[in-house]
């Protein structure tokens, strides 16, 4: 049960950023898109999953934006997450003429296995057929709620969003689905490629903890 929930985490740490040009207000995350023959307008807001909701009381004007819109579309429909989940897990498995016995030196093996352990907490044997972009991405979700452990009681803004917009009778609607997401995370690089990066992470924590800090 623990490691779906963190992989359901894995799932939401894409961050959805957005800029606009038309406005001189830099570093914003709420912009209104209007004008050019729009009927009405849109909004624009930047999200950051691992975020606490309670950021929200600090963004000017959200109330009355959500509160003038017919729609609204999130990175992914939040209610199918079970269904996404499962289908992430059946690909997050490595082709079986794959393992990281071949793929990483002696040295570099022994040294994930260990940082698999002591960061995730988890026998290596346990993810050591789980593709090397999976465990990356686990080590960074389990190492951002150590540096940040700010989620309250596990809902983040993408979740807090939809959910408001299902109890005012609003559309919900998701920008990517599960085979987007699964192309994003586990197949866009090959199986080397993936095994260099995280080895990248493995052997430079500083490096991660420097990109967390400037997401944070």
């Amino acid at each position: 049960m623990k490691l779906r929930s963190t992989l359901l985490g894995l799932i939401l740490i894409v961050v959805l950023s957005a800029c606009v040009s038309v406005a001189k207000v830099e570093n914003s995350l709420l912009w209104k898109v209007s004008g050019n023959g729009l009927d009405k307008p849109s909004y624009l807001f930047g999200t950051h999953h691992l975020v606490p909701i309670s950021f929200l009381d600090e963004i000017v004007g959200l109330d009355e934006a959500f509160g003038s819109v017919e729609q609204v579309v999130g990175e992914l429909d939040m209610s199918k997450m079970e269904s996404m989940q499962m289908a992430i897990m059946q690909k997050a498995i490595m082709p079986q003429e794959y393992n990281y016995v071949d793929m990483l030196s002696e040295d570099d093996y022994k040294l994930l296995s260990s940082q698999v352990e002591e960061v995730i907490g988890l026998d290596f044997a346990i993810l050591e057929r789980m593709k090397p972009a999976m465990i990356n991405n686990l080590l960074m979700i389990t190492l951002y709620q150590k540096y940040y452990p700010s989620m309250e009681n596990g809902v983040g803004i993408d979740q807090s969003f939809q959910d408001k917009a299902r109890e005012n009778g609003l559309s919900v609607k998701g920008l990517e689905d599960a085979d987007d997401q699964i192309f994003l995370l586990l197949e866009s690089q090959s199986m080397e490629r993936q095994a260099e990066l995280l080895m990248c992470s493995i052997k430079h924590p500083e490096l991660l903890k420097e990109q967390m800090d400037r997401l944070q």
